[in-house]
């Protein structure tokens, strides 16, 4: 009898994994990338791509961006392109998709409903002059706080805001809560350069944004 439940009980955790996965739209930011591409969709995940390097050939549902605001400018690109038809459940995954964990951590979180985010509140006075060897493009807003309040809302130390890595799992019923106007100015700022300060300031925030 135990061994009766313990199998109802993994064939409904299976089937419950695979009710989620059918669930979820994986939106990923590429350049290139193929066998990233691949690999996502050969787990059989409903799969959009964006790729920044215009190699968009032979793949389906890809759509070619300009390489400007690293994956946070593609997921704001995805949000207004999708605004009135957003999916019920979304997870962001860049490219490439081993580098920090990336896609097991996508997969927990489709698998499991796990939403990561930490609180932006020790961001407060971030600033970024410099990453990975290059110079970053200034915010017209610094430090952070100034930048958060001047772009998305009321300061809370507390708001679950941090996603490192571009990895985020949210819901389209959370981006409609913000307006095209909201998403379309973070745009304007995003589409400068890929090289940018804000894309870094979005990192810290985009729990609250998406």
């Amino acid at each position: 009898m135990h061994l009766l439940f313990l199998v109802v009980a993994v064939l409904l955790i299976v089937l419950l994994i695979i009710w989620r996965r059918d669930k979820v739209k994986v939106v990923m930011s590429v350049c290139g990338n193929r066998e990233d591409v691949e690999k996502v969709r050969a787990e059989g995940y409903d799969t959009i791509v964006y790729d920044k390097c215009k190699s968009c050939e032979g793949i389906p549902d890809c759509k070619v961006l300009d390489n400007v605001g690293r994956e946070q400018g593609t997921w704001v690109q995805y949000a207004l392109d999708n605004y009135d038809n957003l999916p019920v459940h979304i997870v962001f995954l860049p490219a490439p998709i081993d580098k920090y964990n990336r896609f097991d951590r996508a997969k927990n979180m489709i698998n499991t409903g796990a939403v990561e985010g930490g609180p932006i509140g020790d961001h407060e006075n971030f600033t970024l002059d410099h990453w990975d060897g290059k110079d970053l493009v200034k915010s017209d807003v610094r430090p952070f706080r100034a930048w958060y309040e001047n772009n998305i809302g009321s300061w809370d130390p507390n708001a679950k805001g941090v996603h490192y890595n571009g990895v985020i799992r949210t819901t389209g019923e959370k981006i409609r809560q913000k307006s095209k106007d909201f998403y379309q100015n973070l745009h304007r700022q995003l589409t400068v350069h890929n090289n940018l300060e804000v894309a870094h300031y979005m990192e810290r925030s985009s729990g609250v944004i998406f």
